[in-house]
């Protein structure tokens, strides 16, 4: 089977965790997984692929002594 990897994402690392049924299984530069051969009415769950959209957060930290999430006036930096 062959996975396509969705725009604006990226696929996760193979065979991560334990369990089979809830981990990626494509390879991340073909989008190929192995092989299985399913006789009629046979069903194997573990045939999956995962992909995230990276994410990022701001670089700044001050305190916000009054909580309303706003850097205000006088409220200054926090270092490192």
């Amino acid at each position: 089977m062959k996975f396509n990897t969705p725009s604006g994402s990226q696929p996760t690392s193979v065979d991560r965790g334990g369990d089979d049924t809830k981990d990626s299984d494509s390879n991340a530069t073909t989008g190929k997984t192995p092989g299985v051969t399913l006789e009629s009415g046979q069903n194997n769950p573990t045939i999956d692929a995962g992909y995230y959209r990276p994410a990022s957060l701001g670089d700044f930290v001050w305190d916000d002594p009054n909580g309303n999430g706003r850097q205000d006036a006088g409220e200054p930096g926090s270092a490192d």
